[in-house]
């Protein structure tokens, strides 16, 4: 098994990246983050690294609770999946 990693704009894929089954799910979310945060402004990504607890914390960087894949950022957006 490895990991495939899709960037779609809309319903058009235009990117898809295939990465050794060795790493792990923290890792590929960390890969994800770093991907989309090529697409946010400065402030985005320090409001998005702030602390769960706190009132200016945005969730731009939050990775959904999903066992089949993991989806992160809007357009363009990032899928993981395990093939």
């Amino acid at each position: 098994m490895t990991w495939v990693i899709t960037k779609r704009e809309g319903a058009i894929q235009t990117e898809r990246w295939e990465l050794a089954a060795e790493l792990d799910q923290h890792d590929i979310e960390e890969v994800l983050r770093r991907l989309v945060s090529r697409n946010l402004s400065e402030e985005d990504i320090i409001h998005s690294s702030l602390p769960l607890t706190s009132s200016k914390r945005y969730a731009l960087l939050d990775i959904p609770d999903d066992p089949d894949v993991m989806r992160l950022g809007t357009n363009p957006f990032y899928t993981a999946t395990r093939e």
